[in-house]
């Protein structure tokens, strides 16, 4: 994973994911600017992917200690 995203949010992460694809829509962008973007697009998807599978394995431990505590 690049470092470039290690400090960036969710969010922001999305939102950049947007402009990508904005991007690649132009009709103006040549082929190596496609290639470009699709490398960095395919990078910000991979790192949404894996901090909404943090944020799920998160609220999984949670959802499992309040049950935990319920059961006492």
């Amino acid at each position: 994973m690049n470092d470039i995203y290690e400090n960036m949010s969710y969010e922001q992460a999305v939102d950049e994911l947007s402009r990508v694809v904005s991007n690649m829509e132009r009709s103006d962008a040549t082929l190596e600017e496609l290639l470009k973007l699709y490398e960095e697009g395919s990078r910000l998807a991979v790192f949404c992917a894996k901090k909404l599978d943090d944020a799920k394995k998160r609220a999984a431990e949670i959802a499992g200690a309040l049950s935990a505590e319920a059961e006492i």
